[in-house]
């Protein structure tokens, strides 16, 4: 995963090397913070036959140096577009798996933990391929999580769609799809 930086609000970007680099493959850096801390989740080994952990990187030196620090999600699945936030005092998680069609929670008490608990309707979205594979940051309110999730029933990130998260705790997940006006409010 390289670093670049932009001065002119994204019209020219300098490479300034290599953020995180290991012998698997890495994509989707999710990059969020907390009030001490930079954390990165990225997707590792995208192919297949590879069932990969979501595993929580430390920046020791932002941006060019992280340290592992927990597999908050490890299994027989391939984790895929991991996303993580806060809310309620607990920390959540939401994963792709299978074919680009279902969405696994996890959750803890604590960010840096191993092996988050699983959510007991997991997969909490089964057979939705337009809406089934996490997209990118969640906005997360006090009284609202609008998710954003890649359409892929024609091709792989084809779209993307907000859908809010109308339910989560322990025990339940409901989400529905808003309208491209809804995200404007």
């Amino acid at each position: 995963i390289g670093h670049a930086i932009s001065h002119d609000e994204g019209k020219s970007w300098n490479y300034t090397g290599l953020a995180l680099q290991t012998a698997d493959h890495l994509s989707f850096p999710y990059v969020f913070s907390t009030p001490n801390e930079i954390y990165m989740i990225p997707d590792i080994g995208n192919a297949e036959e590879y069932t990969s952990p979501a595993r929580l990187f430390r920046a020791t030196s932002f941006p060019n140096k992280w340290k592992p620090v927990a597999d908050i999600i490890s299994g027989p699945e391939k984790y895929q577009d991991t996303i993580v936030f806060q809310k309620n005092s607990r920390w959540w998680a939401i994963t792709g798996t299978g074919s680009n069609d279902e969405l696994r929670v996890y959750y803890s008490m604590t960010l840096t933990a191993p092996d988050w608990t699983p959510h007991p309707e997991n997969p909490v979205v089964a057979d939705r391929p337009s809406a089934g594979r996490p997209s990118g940051r969640p906005i997360v309110r006090e009284d609202t999580i609008v998710a954003f999730f890649q359409d892929c029933n024609v091709e792989y990130g084809n779209k993307v769609r907000a859908y809010e998260i109308t339910c989560l705790d322990k025990l339940r997940y409901e989400d529905q799809p808003m309208s491209d006006s809804a995200l404007l409010e």
